[in-house]
């Protein structure tokens, strides 16, 4: 089980771990190069095959010296990227420019049908791997964790449709599974089964995936973007239907731009400069990107309104949903299932609207028509479609876990159990969190074996990954 022993916690514990809620800003995906999130160490079995070291292909050689990377082989003579750290005492793990505690580095990310997990260093993944996209070394899917190789120092994880990127210490990406629009970011669109180092002249903060494409932000803090690019994802200012991007390129924002965190969806992405403003890029057609009606697309960051106090993002299929400083929740796009929680579902909302005032929030998390957020004092809510369980709401049906039924919640909806949370994450139809006592959860649809729990039945209610 991922999971650290269960125990009583106490009033003092309890509001350090509201605490570490919102500071952490916790997000799809988990920049664990900033503040560290509490420890969750690695599961205590072994869940599955574990690979040798040498069945990860070697960080490939880069030109350190060239500004962005166009689909370019490696130069064969220059050395990979290296940290800044001092040598980190056991235990630690180099971040770019810094030592970690490895048992405080926790990375939880789940979209389409599958799950990854960072615990302890150590990288796991479990649900669909039709593609690869367990880096396994096969096509199964595997209805537990699986562990991914056998190095101990992974810092961060991310999931797209059919395929996973990871950071390896110092911040070195990694990706493997489907690559159809060369979202592995390797030069090519061949599938990799195993993980494959991306061609990165400098080290990376953090690596978000969505659909069939990814983006990054490095340690400049500048934005790169490869894969799917049909509208716009790679945000190059290009023409509507260019080609894919198949290695990593340096975004077409204004000179001067610094990121801090990003999402992306399934045909759009949004990133939080480090002023605070909010920018979103790509398909727009159901008012994704939260800058109006118009255009249908755009194919470079737009800004979304004024403000300036953006700290969490997250974007599902036709929707996104963002958390200010003040803890107001925002939401826009589509709501046939009342996934912005609009009181109606016909209508689309092409810029922010609050909801949820009454609660100060902390972070958000969006499916493909759900989404999820955990408040300042670490309760978990969720809202929008229900029929496979993803909001952790008791069924109608009792029992019946392999035909659960449903109607939409149009508002947050509590989850009851557990009473407080770390992290929440959506895939397309199912959720998974952490909670307090570090114990990782997923509810929802289980086709798959996405939920991590043994088979690969659905359920309403959250049950502990084995």
């Amino acid at each position: 089980m991922i999971a650290t022993p269960r125990r009583t916690t106490t009033l003092a514990a309890a509001a350090l771990i509201a605490l570490l809620v919102q500071l952490c800003a916790c997000r799809q995906s988990i920049d664990v190069l900033g503040a560290a999130p509490p420890p969750t160490p690695a599961p205590a079995r072994d869940a599955g095959p574990v690979g040798d070291p040498d069945d990860v292909t070697p960080p490939p050689v880069v030109d350190a010296a060239a500004p962005r990377i166009d689909g370019a082989q490696p130069t064969p003579d220059a050395a990979s990227p290296t940290g800044e750290c001092d040598a980190c005492d056991v235990g630690q793990l180099c971040a770019i420019d810094r030592c970690v505690d490895a048992a405080g580095v926790t990375s939880l990310s789940a979209v389409h049908a599958h799950a990854c997990q960072v615990a302890d260093g150590q990288l796991f993944c479990w649900g669909s791997g039709s593609d690869g996209q367990l880096g396994a070394g096969d096509a199964r899917d595997r209805n537990a964790p699986s562990r991914v190789g056998s190095f101990n120092d992974w810092l961060q994880v991310s999931t797209g449709e059919m395929h996973s990127c990871a950071l390896r210490s110092p911040g070195l990406v990694y990706c493997w599974g489907g690559n159809s629009s060369g979202q592995l970011g390797l030069g090519d669109v061949d599938a990799r089964r195993q993980p494959s180092a991306l061609p990165f002249a400098t080290l990376v903060r953090e690596v978000a995936c969505g659909g069939t494409s990814c983006c990054a932000i490095d340690a400049d803090d500048q934005l790169w973007c490869w894969g799917d690019n049909l509208e716009g994802k790679a945000a190059q200012d290009d023409a509507y239907g260019s080609s894919d991007v198949t290695a990593p390129l340096r975004a077409r924002v204004a000179e001067g731009s610094r990121w801090r965190t990003l999402a992306v969806g399934q045909g759009h992405a949004c990133a939080i400069q480090q002023d605070g403003s909010l920018w979103c890029w790509g398909r727009n057609t159901n008012g994704q990107l939260g800058i109006g009606p118009e255009p249908g697309q755009t194919r470079v960051p737009g800004r979304v309104g004024s403000a300036a106090d953006w700290s969490a993002i997250a974007c599902g299929q036709h929707h996104a949903c963002g958390v200010r400083t003040d803890g107001g929740l925002w939401c826009w796009g589509e709501n046939p299932f009342f996934e912005i929680a609009a009181p109606d579902p016909a209508m689309r909302h092409p810029e922010p609207r609050q909801l949820g005032a009454a609660i100060e929030w902390a972070t958000v998390s969006t499916g493909w028509f759900h989404s999820c957020a955990i408040a300042r004092d670490a309760r978990l809510f969720c809202w929008g479609r229900a029929i496979e369980g993803q909001l952790g709401q008791e069924m109608p049906i009792a029992g019946q876990r392999t035909d659960l039924e449903g109607v939409p919640l149009p508002e947050p909806g509590l989850i009851a159990l557990p009473a407080s949370w770390q992290r929440v994450v959506n895939g397309n139809f199912h959720t998974c969190g952490i909670d307090a006592s570090g114990v990782t959860l997923c509810w929802g649809d289980n086709a798959a074996g996405q939920l991590g729990v043994g088979d690969d039945m659905r359920r309403a209610l959250p049950e502990a990954v084995q």
